[in-house]
C-alpha cells in the first residue's frame, strides 16, 4: 500500500475510537463487580469470571488477529470485530444470570482481543513512516484513555441508572467507530490465503483454559486436590506440545521462535510482571472501598480518576525520553516507584482515607507508565520489519494470558489469606463478628499488593539485558534465521 497518499488524522481518528471502546470495556467491569454480586446474589468466585473470562478470551483471539487480517484485510476485520462487539453488549445487557453473562462477556472479550493488535496493523499499513512513531503514541493515548475514564463512566452509571448501561453505552460508540472505519480508513486487499493451524488453536484454547481453571480454583478445591492438579497439569503438557509443534509447523499460529532474542523475551516477561501488578490495583481497589469501606461506585471511581489520567500524560513525555536514556534506567525508575507504592497500599487498614489510596495509586501508575512503552519498544527494536505482525501477536497474547492468571491468582490468594486472618484475628465487643470479616479481608488485599511488590523486586535484575543497545539499525535485521528457515 502506498502510505504516501494516505491522510494522517482520519485513520487516526478512526482507529482512535475502536482502541478506546476495546479498552473501555475492561476498565468498567471492575468496578461493577461488587453490584454483580448483589444484583445475581452470587458471590465473588463466581462474578469474578466477568472480568477473568472476559481477559482471557481476548489472549486467546489475539494469535488469531494476524491470521485473520492476512485472510480478510484489517480493515475487513475491524470492521466485523466492531460489529461483534455491539452484538455482544447487547447480548450482555439482557443476560439472565451469572453463567451467561459470563459467557457473553467472553464474547465480548474475543472481539476486544482482536481490535487492538489490528488497529495497530492498519497504522503500520496506512501511515507514512516518518510519522509512525507519532501515531502509535496517539494510539496508546486512546488505549490508556480507558482505564483513565472506565471506572468513573462505570461508577457514575451505576450511581444513576443500572449495571445494564455498562453494555448498552457501547453500541452507539460501536456504530460510531463503524462509520468511521468505512469512510476513513483506505480500502485493502487481503494478503495472504494461508491455511489455518487448527490444531495449534485447539492446543492454545485448552491450555489457557485449564491453567486458568487451576489457577482460579484451586484455593477452593485445594490446591493438592485431583481437580487442581489434572487441570494444571494438562495444562502445562499441552502448552509444551504446542510450544514444539509452533516450533516445527511451516505456518504456525503463533511465530514463537521471536523468543529466540533474548531482549524480546525479556521484555515480555517484565511487561507481564508489570501487567500483573497494575491489574492488582485495579480488581483489589474498587473491592476494597465498595466491599469492605463501603462507598459509592461512583466515588470508588472518582478516587482512580487521577491515577489512570495521569498514566495516560506521563506516557508520551516518556516515549520522548526514550532515545535519550534508553529503556534500561526508565525501566528501573518505573520498577522501584511501582515496588514502593506497592509497599505503601501495603498498609491499608479499613478506616484508610480515599486520599491516601488515591495518592499512591498515581505514584504507582506514574510508574508503569515509565515501562510500559521502553519494554514494548526494546523488546520490538531487534525484531526484523516482517516479523513485528507476529511478534505483536505473541507479545498481546502472553500478557493477556498472563493478566488473566493473575486475576484468578489473585482472588485464590486473597480469599486464602481472609482465611488464614480470620483465624488470627481475635474477636471483641457487639458487631464483632462484621468488623473481623473486614479486617481480614484488608489484610488479605494488603498481601496481595505486598507479593506484586516483591515479585516486581525480585524481577529487577532481568532489566541488566536491556543494558545492550539494540543490535538492529536501519537495513538491517539480526540473525533469525531458524524463523527464517521455517517461512522458506
Amino acid at each position: 500500500m502506498d502510505t504516501s497518499r494516505t491522510s494522517f488524522w482520519p485513520i487516526m481518528i478512526a482507529v482512535f475510537f475502536g482502541a478506546f471502546l476495546s479498552v473501555l470495556n475492561t476498565s468498567t467491569i471492575n468496578v461493577a463487580i461488587p453490584s454483580l454480586m448483589n444484583s445475581f446474589d452470587s458471590d465473588l468466585s463466581t462474578m469474578q469470571w466477568t472480568l477473568t473470562g472476559f481477559m482471557l478470551a481476548t489472549g486467546l483471539s489475539a494469535p488469531l488477529s494476524g491470521f485473520l487480517g492476512d485472510r480478510f484485510s484489517n480493515k475487513r476485520l475491524y470492521l466485523y470485530v466492531l460489529i461483534g462487539l455491539a452484538l455482544t453488549s447487547l447480548l450482555c445487557a439482557v443476560a439472565w444470570s451469572p453463567i451467561a453473562l459470563i459467557f457473553f462477556r467472553m464474547m465480548q472479550g474475543f472481539f476486544c482481543g482482536i481490535i487492538m493488535p489490528t488497529t495497530m496493523t492498519i497504522i503500520y499499513q496506512t501511515v507514512h513512516r516518518e510519522k509512525q512513531a507519532f501515531a502509535v503514541s496517539l494510539w496508546s493515548i486512546a488505549a490508556w484513555m480507558g482505564p483513565a475514564f472506565g471506572p468513573t463512566i462505570a461508577g457514575l452509571i451505576l450511581q444513576y441508572l443500572s449495571w445494564q448501561w455498562l453494555f448498552l453505552i457501547n453500541v452507539p460508540l460501536a456504530i460510531l467507530s463503524i462509520i468511521l472505519a468505512v469512510r476513513l480508513i483506505p480500502h485493502q486487499q487481503p494478503s495472504s490465503q494461508a491455511s489455518l493451524d487448527i490444531s495449534g488453536l485447539i492446543m492454545v484454547l485448552y491450555c489457557s483454559f485449564a491453567l486458568l481453571i487451576a489457577f482460579s480454583e484451586g484455593g477452593n478445591w485445594g490446591w493438592g486436590a485431583w481437580q487442581t492438579l489434572v487441570f494444571m497439569g494438562s495444562g502445562f503438557m499441552i502448552l509444551y506440545l504446542f510450544v514444539r509443534r509452533e516450533s516445527r509447523t511451516p505456518e504456525p499460529l503463533l511465530h514463537l521462535s521471536v523468543f529466540h532474542n533474548n531482549r524480546f523475551m525479556i521484555s515480555v516477561v517484565l511487561s507481564c510482571i508489570i501487567n500483573a501488578s497494575l491489574y492488582a490495583g485495579v480488581y483489589l481497589v474498587p473491592l476494597f472501598m465498595q466491599t469492605i469501606q463501603q462507598v459509592s461506585p461512583l466515588q470508588t471511581g472518582l478516587t482512580l480518576l487521577p491515577a489512570s489520567a495521569v498514566m495516560a500524560v506521563v506516557m508520551p513525555i516518556i516515549g520522548k525520553m526514550y532515545n535519550r536514556v534508553g529503556a534500561f534506567w526508565l525501566t528501573v525508575i518505573g520498577m522501584l516507584i511501582m515496588a514502593y507504592s506497592q509497599w505503601q497500599m501495603n498498609l491499608l487498614s479499613v478506616e484508610v482515607s480515599s486520599g491516601y489510596i488515591m495518592l499512591w495509586m498515581m505514584v504507582r501508575n506514574i510508574g508503569i507508565a515509565f515501562t510500559s512503552a521502553p519494554l514494548t519498544n526494546a523488546g520490538m527494536e531487534e525484531i526484523p520489519e516482517k516479523l513485528y505482525g507476529h511478534a505483536s501477536a505473541v507479545s498481546n497474547w502472553t500478557r493477556s494470558g498472563v493478566s488473566a492468571l493473575a486475576i484468578g491468582l489473585f482472588t485464590t490468594l486473597l480469599a486464602w489469606r481472609q482465611a488464614i486472618h480470620v483465624d488470627a484475628l481475635p474477636e471483641h465487643g457487639v458487631g464483632a463478628s462484621e468488623n473481623l470479616v473486614k479486617n481480614a479481608m484488608t489484610a488479605g488485599v494488603n498481601d496481595v499488593f505486598l507479593l506484586s511488590g516483591m515479585l516486581i523486586v525480585v524481577s529487577l535484575p532481568l532489566t541488566l539485558v536491556l543494558r545492550k543497545k539494540a543490535s538492529v539499525k536501519k537495513g538491517k535485521t539480526p540473525p533469525f534465521n531458524r524463523i527464517e528457515s521455517m517461512k522458506a
